[in-house]
């Protein structure tokens, strides 16, 4: 009889640790550039630059940066990588002789990369994990997964994989395609990125009991990540944590002048939610919110404020997700922190401004988003922050309710959603004092009818 000796479980996670503690220890981190390439399904013609005829694309574009194809760059992660050594050889252009840079790398089991790919090598980081300095930008060809491979098995170059090895050749200057995507100055913490390899878990389970409630035991046992909605943190090391978030920034805004302002937050992340209160009334005002870098945002009034009249205030979020497939309109985000007392933001990862969808507080770890279009892919940037104090209100006879979360500040957040439908609502809202907000119904709810939630 036959024998097929299958890997170990265990083998594979362990092998996996040990090259990240060796990648670590003698490689370098940088950045990998995840490019839409042609032939996927959900790549969208570069509407700045596109050309249906010639299909050549503009190499500076700030769409696609020369990729052709609208937002150029998938994903852009941080990844351990070693480099080999450099295999000398000169190419003659039009500036005269090039010297290539063509060597090996090797990176960890995930991200999954692809041919054409672009790695981006750091030659300077920051303290708090930010590039300051570009080295160079190399294509990535010949991709090679590793994986323990004993014999034959239904999917085993993702069951078993536990790394990645890829001939690279660095883009001379001239090569301006991809170059100027942002990097320097951003901080690439997060977000919480959906694993590549979850899919062989539900596979299995769903091969062994034909049955999906169960899949989450089967992962667990079989060591392999959870299996239903699968996120790692793509951060250096020192980066937050999830579930971490930064001291709130509040600063007093006005000039009797100006309608626009740009407010230094120094929070280290565009994954910020933004409030702006009125100093006299205190009531929350509207403002177009643009997150303009990492430690900045910019506020737009539609009338100047009197001097010092507003005071803005910055949350960091904990937990981010990138959405967006340009074909649907809702979309859920697995947040995971066990409450619907959360804040989501959302924002457009190109343009940077704010959009204000429709949300519902699904369950305890998710949240539904609803656009009235469907967003393109990966274009829109969620970002989740979690409640420091809630409480339910309605009695059928008052529209107007005074909230006491005695969080000692008027420099909060607050959110309001139904519970029976679980959508949030909109309402005026006024930071009475350091521990009270109001909100305003206009009209009494039932009893209970809505959650109040108020965060720092």
């Amino acid at each position: 009889m036959a024998v097929v000796k299958l890997v170990e479980d265990y083998a594979v996670s362990q092998l996996r640790k040990d090259v990240r503690d060796a990648m670590v220890m003698t490689g370098e981190l940088a950045l990998v550039l995840q490019l839409f390439h042609p032939g996927d399904d959900d790549t969208v013609p570069c509407p700045q630059c596109g050309d249906d005829i010639y299909k050549s694309p503009e190499a500076d574009c700030p769409s696609c940066y020369g990729t052709s194809f609208d937002g150029g760059v998938r994903q852009a992660i941080k990844v351990w990588t070693v480099f080999g050594d450099n295999v000398e050889g000169e190419k003659y252009g039009p500036r005269g002789v090039w010297q290539t840079d063509n060597r090996t790398i090797q990176f960890e089991a995930f991200p999954a990369v692809s041919d054409h790919d672009v790695l981006v090598r750091i030659e300077e980081w920051s303290s708090d994990g930010i590039p300051l300095a570009v080295k160079g930008f190399y294509m990535l060809q010949q991709v090679v997964v590793r994986s323990l491979r004993t014999g034959p098995r239904w999917g085993q170059q993702v069951a078993d994989v536990v790394g990645q090895k890829a001939q690279v050749w660095e883009l001379s200057p001239e090569h301006k395609m991809i170059r100027n995507y942002p990097i320097i100055g951003r901080s690439f913490i997060g977000p919480m990125r959906q694993n590549p390899w979850a899919q062989y878990a539900t596979d299995v389970a769903n091969q062994v009991t034909n049955r999906t409630d169960v899949v989450e035991d089967i992962a667990i046992e079989r060591n392999f990540p959870r299996a239903k909605e699968i996120y790692y943190y793509a951060a250096a090391p020192g980066g937050p944590p999830p579930g971490a978030a930064a001291m709130p920034y509040a600063q007093s805004i006005g000039d009797g002048t100006s309608t626009s302002f740009d407010v230094t937050h120094s929070l280290n992340t565009t994954d910020v939610g933004v409030v702006i209160y009125d100093n006299a009334t205190f009531a929350e005002v509207d403002a177009d919110v643009v997150h303009t870098d990492v430690n900045t945002v910019n506020v737009t009034f539609a009338d100047p404020p009197s001097s010092y009249g507003y005071r803005i205030v910055a949350f960091a979020g904990v937990f981010t997700q990138v959405i967006g497939d340009g074909k649907n309109v809702t979309f859920p985000v697995l947040h995971g922190l066990g409450t619907r007392d959360v804040w989501t933001a959302v924002y457009n990862s190109s343009t940077l401004t704010e959009v204000d969808p429709d949300v519902e507080h699904t369950d305890p770890s998710l949240v539904t988003v609803i656009f009235e279009n469907p967003p393109l892919y990966g274009r829109l940037r969620v970002v989740v922050l979690l409640s420091s104090y809630a409480q339910h209100v309605g009695n059928a006879v008052h529209q107007s309710f005074d909230v006491t979360h005695n969080l000692g500040t008027r420099d909060v957040w607050v959110r309001v959603y139904d519970t029976t439908t679980y959508a949030e609502v909109a309402l005026p809202c006024t930071h009475t004092d350091a521990n009270t907000v109001t909100v305003d119904f206009g009209a009494a709810p039932l009893t209970h009818a809505h959650r109040v939630v108020v965060g720092t």
